[in-house]
């Protein structure tokens, strides 16, 4: 069930079959080297493509080509939902490689490619294992809070549906603005601004684990994800937070105060955190451990 290199429309002539919805325009096609089916209509060859266009693959696999750049191969008995400026994987697996502005939905979460591709496969009842193949992909919640930021070469699998919206359980660094009393988790790309725990200000420039809830505050940190109210933090490990308050140098405040002095961080060596089994953020579960947002190393793109 190899996926299938993708091209834009016009390249292929098997026998082009239109299913139109009314005098909508076309958005693109489908093409395949066998049988398929579109809108439950089977199709051999090709299939020009419109909004709310639903393409199922059986025994061969299928080429979907939008007129907007997007593409996605999708692999033998796969479906894909097509629905304005964006896709969602109703079945099986495939691979997306999109522009900006389009979005990709598994499952509840949002992904997007950033002009790379990402491997998308559904497992099980409740889990997305994605890849990304040549570029980084982010994910997000389906309430639009970032979830992870996937690395070329490197796959994660998510649990969209592991608890509540709003929960919260991971492991990251602690960084502080330096000349304010705000708090930000950092893990491994993904940046979270902390609040209304006492212990924050002891642990700041070590890993912690966090556990708390989402809240429905505004960031005060520009680049801030989205707003924790922290329950519970603890240590992991000491020191090894420096290149994470690097990498989040001088966090602009929202209300536009300067931050001269960027974040403060712990001086002590990079050492290896002892992350929490199962990250939850925004109740989606990153399995496993590995890596900053303690996700899993799933798969590496071939």
């Amino acid at each position: 069930m190899a996926s299938l290199k993708l091209y834009l429309a016009g390249a292929l002539t098997l026998g082009t079959l239109s299913i139109a919805w009314g005098s909508s325009p076309a958005i693109g096609i489908a093409t395949a080297d066998g049988t398929f089916a579109v809108n439950k209509t089977q199709v051999t060859g090709s299939a020009k493509l419109f909004d709310g266009s639903l393409v199922e693959t059986g025994a061969a696999s299928s080429r979907v080509a939008l007129d907007n750049g997007s593409r996605i191969d999708l692999n033998a008995n796969s479906a894909v939902a097509l629905r304005g400026s964006e896709a969602e994987l109703v079945k099986g697996s495939g691979t997306l490689g999109a522009p900006g502005g389009f979005v990709f939905r598994a499952r509840t979460l949002r992904i997007e490619t950033q002009g790379g591709q990402a491997e998308i496969r559904l497992s099980g009842d409740r889990n997305v294992a994605i890849t990304a193949m040549n570029g980084p992909v982010r994910v997000f919640s389906k309430t639009g809070v970032p979830v992870a930021l996937v690395t070329a070469g490197m796959g994660m699998t998510f649990d969209p549906f592991a608890a509540p919206a709003d929960d919260f359980d991971m492991s990251g660094c602690l960084v502080k603005l330096s000349n304010g009393s705000l708090y930000g988790l950092v893990a491994d790309g993904t940046r979270f601004e902390l609040m209304g725990n006492p212990q924050l200000a002891a642990l700041k420039g070590n890993k912690v684990h966090v556990i708390g809830t989402k809240t429905t505050n505004a960031a005060g940190l520009k680049g801030a994800g989205a707003v924790i109210q922290v329950s519970k933090v603890e240590l992991v490990d000491r020191g090894g937070c420096l290149a994470a308050a690097a990498s989040w140098p001088e966090p602009e405040r929202m209300d536009g105060t300067p931050a001269t002095g960027g974040t403060t961080g712990s001086g002590g060596p990079t050492t290896a955190a002892k992350s929490n089994k199962t990250a939850i953020i925004a109740g989606v579960a990153i399995a496993g451990a590995g890596g900053g947002i303690a996700a899993a190393v799933c798969c590496k793109s071939k």
